[in-house]
């Protein structure tokens, strides 16, 4: 009986700082999204995908040619049409504008994050509105021959998909999955370390057990954590046609995260470790101590010490 209660004690404190570790690691996940980094790394990954480009790059051309032609122009410009093509493409492929749009985006990410965690958002891609104004006129007017010709146009915001519908509903599941550990593991994993212990059959060694315990998972997470980088999470994410499901999954986890995971999970087991040593030797000094107790109370009987009896011939 004493041997199941202790296979059983050692099972439920191990499984029980498996979800403590897991909610650690999901803690990560959810400040990633609550601070705005995941957001602003998807968009960032689909302002770099060719399709995305290509259909932004189109949309803004096709207005930036309709209001230049509605536009008064006093003198005609040859190939006109082609030089804002080009500029507009310039434009919206730039870094510049491409990091002006993500910083714009983490500084207001609480609107995509709200998409992201709504639990009645019906299934819908994730769509990013522009404003592609200001940046293309400022390009214009610094173009030499079109600056003092082409008027400021009047161009409206363009909206590009940044993520399919069935991506972003995958992205939406992972997260409620995160979403759950952040919520439950904790409660989950000290309940089952309190059931270890009621059922552990030498409670003295318990804490000695739980440190050890913890110290020999946390060097098993730190190990884990560092195998662990964007590509390996992209070869274990769905397939789909351009990984957008795999960067969006890695964007949980961003490497600087992960490596500072790794550090912190580093650390707990060192300080559980050194703990746990001294615990042996304090439980041993209290067992020691409790022994000598015993050994002294023994030695006397109604408050009085026993003294030896002597015997003598005669």
């Amino acid at each position: 009986m004493r041997f199941l209660r202790g296979v059983f004690s050692t099972l439920f404190i191990t499984f029980g700082v498996f979800f403590l570790i897991a909610w650690a690691v999901s803690a990560i996940a959810i400040r990633t999204v609550n601070d705005g980094d995941m957001v602003a790394n998807i968009v960032d990954t689909a302002l770099k995908t060719p399709s995305v480009l290509d259909a932004l790059i189109g949309t803004a051309q096709d207005q930036v040619g309709e209001e230049a032609g509605n536009a008064t122009i006093e003198t005609p410009i040859p190939g006109l049409e082609g030089e804002l093509d080009v500029i507009v493409e310039d434009v919206i492929t730039s870094d510049e504008f491409r990091e002006s749009i993500v910083q714009a985006v983490r500084d207001a990410h609480e609107e995509l994050t709200t998409q992201l965690k709504d639990d009645y958002r019906a299934p819908a891609p994730l769509t990013l509105t522009i404003e592609i104004a200001g940046p293309i006129n400022a390009q214009i007017q610094d173009t030499p021959g079109l600056g003092a010709t082409v008027p400021a146009l009047p161009l409206e915001p363009v909206t590009t998909e940044v993520m399919d519908t069935d991506t972003f509903e995958t992205v939406r599941d992972v997260y409620e999955g995160v979403e759950w550990f952040k919520k439950f593991a904790l409660w989950i994993g000290l309940a089952l370390v309190v059931t270890g212990l009621l059922l552990s059959p030498k409670r003295r060694w318990f804490i000695t057990k739980v440190l050890f315990w913890c110290a020999g998972l946390g060097f098993i997470a730190a190990w884990i954590l560092s195998r662990i980088d964007v590509a390996w999470i992209q070869d274990k994410a769905p397939d789909d046609d351009e990984g957008r499901v795999a960067e969006a999954i890695g964007d949980l986890f961003p490497q600087g995260r992960i490596d500072s995971a790794q550090d912190s999970t580093l650390w707990f087991a060192i300080i559980c470790l050194v703990l746990a040593i001294g615990s042996v030797f304090l439980v041993k000094f209290l067992t020691r101590r409790g022994k000598d107790h015993d050994e002294e109370r023994g030695d006397h009987e109604d408050g009085e010490p026993r003294r030896p009896a002597h015997a003598r011939l005669s």
